[in-house]
């Protein structure tokens, strides 16, 4: 029946044809959208709800979590060093130590060569008493015993301890010095 038909017709029946089909797959298509949106949204507002109330927790978890952890991490070194009196109330003045050393170099002398030199803050026990150890080698036995006068006549250390290391060695003789500084 459709061959019977001019061309004119046929085109005119192809364009209606294919117009429907596009206005429906165009209704279908805006049906689709809107369907979609009326599902979406209230799972938008819910998402954004959920993420609002986690977000909340998680700033009280961490703010009261982070300040507990600190406050008693603070209250136990302050209880372990009131227990143990390690820490000094106020560490020594800028400068202190490097006196100290400065002092300690220029006592040393030429045949002397300090390898190490330990320093211990003063303790709430005793805090006149810092403790110093100095490491080194000495040319000869002269050399060592010069030094060790050298710091008990500077009146800046006591209590000075010089341990014999080797009764054998003679040049080259490893020391290690235990002092207190005034």
């Amino acid at each position: 029946m459709i061959n019977l038909l001019s061309p004119q017709k046929k085109t005119q029946i192809k364009n209606t044809l294919l117009s429907r089909f596009f206005d429906g797959l165009f209704f279908s298509l805006i049906l689709t959208l809107i369907g979609l949106n009326i599902f979406l949204v209230p799972i938008y507002f819910h998402l954004n709800q959920q993420q609002i109330e986690t977000s909340n927790l998680a700033k009280t978890f961490s703010q009261n979590d982070t300040f507990t952890q600190v406050k008693n991490t603070y209250d136990a070194i302050n209880a372990s060093n009131e227990n143990l009196k390690t820490f000094p109330d106020s560490l020594p003045e800028n400068g202190y130590i490097e006196a100290t050393l400065n002092s300690l170099l220029d006592l040393r002398g030429p045949q002397i060569r300090i390898r190490s030199f330990k320093y211990s803050v003063p303790n709430k026990a005793d805090p006149k008493a810092t403790n110093i150890e100095i490491l080194g080698t000495a040319r000869n036995r002269v050399a060592l015993l010069d030094f060790k006068q050298r710091l008990e006549s500077s009146g800046s250390f006591s209590s000075i301890v010089l341990p014999i290391a080797s009764f054998v060695k003679v040049d080259n003789i490893d020391f290690n010095i235990r002092l207190k500084s005034n």
